[in-house]
């Protein structure tokens, strides 16, 4: 065996980069291998098929759950009582998961649940679980206890499914493990009950040692709580909708709020709730920020501005990633009226932060950007790994400013950008036909450009561009049609032209490969 083999850390990168049939090989090759490729194999389980499977052959069977119909579900059946001696295999492997989904679809009825538990001792199946998803049907919400142990990290469960949540999981989550660092709980939208939205939020208020939440909703008690968390790094809230301005002495009063935040994502119906919490939050914490606005109309450009003004005073030093989306019902009265156009003016606040690596901008009807513009994002954000400008819905009215040239300060600029979304006007080709695109700048960062709308008139002359400052494109994607809620004008012959500069800069970057694995030979 190779000396290199013989270093623990060497076999466990092997092992953590093979595929699962590769991982079944490893383990059956020699003592070296075994242990590492077993511990990576059963790490991430679906289900407790694969564990169960591991009971004497007599004790279980894969019937059709509608025996005759050519669709039904194979479903996993107990064929006679498990025993105590049964489970030496099972707890064998059972030790090595470190990571549990169970969610629909279900193989497992509740019976096999409950042979399960009685045929386990005092001692919990998944010693070792680290992180639990947990739908499971209602009736077994209880049998959590029989597998869950102390080094549990990590929860999702989902209030709206079942009414066992209340009765079973919360009063086990208070009373068993109090330091869970990570909570992810569903949907509370259709949960009438009061006393269950309090159980939650009496649930989330015992916990001090949170890390990451995610929760529908939060009422001020548990606000002000997650507020003195000094572990708290993710927050993300469904529906955010309360306002800070009653908050604001109290947690004044406390000293520095969320001083650990680096994460925020929240959906909320207008900006006032979101600048409200932004101005409680510890300056420079942030460093990534997704707000999604679900209200009945688009914003408007002050309301863009107010918003990223806030963000930027706050966070303009750690601020590395920000997605800021609309989502709205269309407006056919908007889709012709230029005024829905967001003035590119009230996205000026955010080229103060100077680290940022991934921006997403997308406003219901667009932004009137220019290449006087993207030639100063180009010089703020040197960082961008990722950029999205563009509409959710764009509007008829709408002419693209933005020309093949103002990508040239992006590729000159911008020496880690991987992918990008813009709209451009690619029927302007400001760019000389007899020089060198860019005069020779060259980013071979870019693999992925979407251009979701863009009129265009030569492919052949934008794919010899955008090769020429971009050789290392690989993709060039249009908005498909199930996307789009307006048509812009031509659009079906564009897309069309855009499949062919696709076409043209896959075919240019392999002839550049060929030519660079084969150079001509050298003149005589």
């Amino acid at each position: 065996m190779h000396r290199g083999l013989r270093i623990p850390e060497v076999v466990e990168l092997i092992c953590a980069a093979a595929e699962p049939s590769a991982l079944a090989v490893l383990s059956r090759t020699c003592q070296t291998f075994q242990t590492p490729a077993l511990a990576v194999l059963w790490a991430t389980q679906k289900q407790l098929t694969n564990l169960l499977k591991c009971l004497p052959s007599d004790v279980w069977e894969e019937v059709q759950n509608h025996p005759g119909h050519v669709h039904s579900p194979i479903v996993f059946r107990l064929r006679r009582p498990i025993a105590s001696s049964d489970l030496s295999r099972v707890l064998f492997y059972a030790e090595k998961v470190k990571n549990l989904f169970i969610e629909p679809p279900h193989r497992l009825s509740w019976i096999v649940y409950e042979a399960l538990s009685l045929a386990l001792s005092v001692h919990p199946l998944l010693p070792n679980l680290r992180h639990l998803t947990w739908l499971p049907p209602d009736h077994v919400y209880s049998h959590i206890r029989m597998l869950v142990g102390q080094k549990l990290q990590s929860i999702t469960f989902d209030v709206e499914r079942s009414r066992s949540v209340g009765l079973y999981l919360l009063p086990y989550l208070n009373v068993f493990h109090p330091d869970l660092s990570s909570v992810e709980i569903g949907p509370m939208d259709l949960v009438q009950s009061l006393e269950l939205k309090e159980s939650v939020y009496s649930t989330i208020r015992s916990m001090n040692r949170l890390q990451e939440l995610k929760i529908p909703d939060l009422d001020i008690p548990t606000t002000l709580h997650l507020a003195q968390l000094p572990h708290l790094r993710r927050l993300n809230v469904g529906t955010f909708h309360q306002l800070f301005d009653d908050l604001q002495p109290e947690l004044a009063a406390m000293g520095p709020a969320f001083s650990a935040l680096r994460q925020f994502i929240v959906y909320s119906e207008s900006p006032p709730s979101v600048i409200g919490f932004l101005d409680v939050v510890s300056p420079d914490a942030l460093s990534e920020i997704t707000v999604n606005f679900g209200s009945a109309s688009s914003m408007e450009s002050e309301q863009w501005r107010i918003l990223n003004t806030s963000i930027a005073r706050r966070s303009f030093r750690t601020l590395k990633c920000v997605e800021l989306r609309e989502r709205f019902v269309f407006e056919q009265d908007m889709n012709d009226n230029p005024a829905a156009m967001i003035s590119k003016d009230s996205f000026y606040p955010l080229l103060i932060c100077r680290n940022l690596t991934d921006v997403a901008l997308q406003t219901g009807y667009g932004i009137d950007i220019d290449n006087d513009f993207i030639n100063k994002i180009a010089e703020a954000w040197p960082q961008l790994e990722t950029l999205s400008l563009s509409p959710k819905f764009q509007a008829s009215v709408y002419i693209p400013q933005v020309t093949l040239a103002g990508l040239i300060p992006l590729a000159q600029n911008c020496r880690c950008l991987t992918s990008l979304t813009l709209v451009l006007n690619a029927t302007v080709l400001d760019i000389h036909p007899r020089e060198r695109p860019g005069n020779g700048i060259s980013n071979e960062a870019l693999v992925k450009l979407d251009v979701v709308e863009s009129p265009i008139s030569s492919p052949a002359a934008v794919a010899s561009f955008l090769s020429a400052i971009f050789p290392e494109l690989q993709q060039v994607l249009s908005r498909e049609d199930e996307e789009r809620n307006t048509l812009a004008p031509h659009w079906e012959e564009d897309v069309e032209k855009w499949d062919m500069v696709g076409d043209l800069v896959q075919f240019f970057a392999s002839t550049r490969a060929q030519e660079n694995h084969n150079p001509a030979p050298a003149a005589q």
